[in-house]
């Protein structure tokens, strides 16, 4: 039977140093994409403060439990005491207000993932 899956294996050849470094190191594109990414994320984080004056503080510690630190839905729902669909309303509303704030900071709207987006600034 191990004489079988031997047989069966991919034969691999080991690369070089030199074919690994040329592997590993980033295009040029990656790395405008990785900047413009970052911009994008400094921009997110300059709006999310931005908005802390203008909106329910309740809204706001929705929004920073959810995005920021993570939180899950079940735990922003026990700290704050308030309902499963309390959390949703107003995480989505954040959500607007955000997008809308971010126009003015990035020219455009946040990204889908703000995990990824704020993961270049920690």
């Amino acid at each position: 039977m191990d004489a079988r899956r031997a047989l069966g294996r991919r034969r691999v050849k080991a690369l070089s140093q030199s074919q690994l470094d040329v592997q590993a190191a980033p295009t040029e594109a990656e790395e405008d994409r990785e900047y413009e990414r970052c911009l994008q994320a400094e921009a997110l984080v300059a709006a999310f403060e931005d908005l802390r004056g203008d909106v329910d503080p309740v809204n706001y510690r929705v929004a920073e439990m959810a995005w920021i630190d993570g939180r899950k839905l079940a735990a922003i729902m026990s700290e704050l005491d308030l309902t499963r669909d309390q959390v949703k309303y107003r995480r989505g509303k954040m959500g607007t207000s955000l997008a809308r704030r971010m126009v003015f900071y990035a020219g455009s709207t946040p990204t889908a993932h703000l995990e990824r987006s704020l993961a270049c600034l920690k």
